[in-house]
């Protein structure tokens, strides 16, 4: 598990060959072979569209002053998820026989972690942290985990998305941009027409301007913790189903090279080898 982690750091951000185990299969990891099109699969995907989106329409609606709904982390988070997810009822609708040279493959493909890790931090941060108990509204739970839920059946379980720890860089990128405007629109603008007349910050728990260290400390675990924790566990979880391209017969499979071509196994053969010589 260790080589095959420090190897993701020496491979491209696309790469299909992967030491010991093979070429990977686009085709079936996202669904794309025009000759075994899954309607059920289409289906599936449409669906979490629907319901992402109906979540955030109702969402939007529900605030007091919708133009200013697109500052905070959550919208965003949602929008991340919408635009995933579209992508990749788009990519299975279309279908391709040549995946490596398909942009929108390589987009669904490293765009999958931005609403993946951006979700699984917004969720726990929300329910546990600023969640008032009361009744329980859909909106509020497809905005809050619904959506993130839905990119990751999506991505692990439909696409079996090949997950590159390269791909942590955009999630970083959207990260720190969120988090340069959060500072800017507390520390500069002060502007919060949804919260109290003394308190302009966009969530309690993140005052940049009342309590500086506290956000800092807050936004470092985010940056430092949260966001590589949940890339190598998005990443671990996506290996067991990894499907590659078996060099005998010239078909897919889904992770057959795992022991085929396992080099514990390998080193052992040739030390059989070596002892019966």
């Amino acid at each position: 598990m260790w080589s095959r982690f420090r190897s993701e750091f020496s491979i491209s951000s696309f790469a299909l060959e992967e030491d010991y185990f093979g070429r990977l299969d686009l085709l079936k990891s996202f669904c794309l072979s025009a000759d075994e099109r899954n309607w059920a699969v289409i289906a599936f995907k449409f669906i979490t569209v629907c319901l992402s989106i109906s979540g955030f329409v109702l969402a939007i609606a529900r605030q007091s002053v919708p133009g200013f709904y697109p500052a905070y982390l959550t919208f965003w988070g949602v929008v991340y998820g919408i635009i995933y997810l579209s992508s990749s009822f788009t990519l299975a609708v279309k279908a391709t026989s040549s995946p490596e040279d398909s942009r929108l493959i390589k987009f669904t493909w490293a765009f999958f972690l931005v609403p993946a890790v951006h979700g699984m931090i917004i969720a726990p941060m929300y329910w546990i942290f600023l969640w008032t108990p009361g009744p329980v509204e859909y909106s509020n739970v497809m905005m809050h985990g619904g959506v993130a839920a839905l990119v990751l059946i999506d991505g692990l379980i439909i696409n079996k998305t090949p997950v590159r720890i390269k791909h942590a860089v955009i999630v970083l990128m959207f990260a720190l941009l969120w988090l340069f405007w959060s500072i800017l629109q507390n520390a500069v603008i002060q502007y919060n027409p949804g919260q109290d007349d003394d308190d302009d910050a966009l969530y309690d728990i993140m005052k940049w301007r009342e309590e500086t260290v506290k956000s800092i400390i807050l936004a470092s675990i985010v940056v430092f913790v949260a966001i590589p924790l949940f890339t190598c566990l998005i990443w671990r979880l996506s290996l067991s189903g990894r499907c590659y391209i078996d060099p005998n017969s010239g078909e897919s499979g889904e992770s057959y090279a795992e022991n085929a071509h396992d080099p514990d196994l390998e080193i052992a053969d040739q030390m059989d080898e070596v002892a019966a010589a």
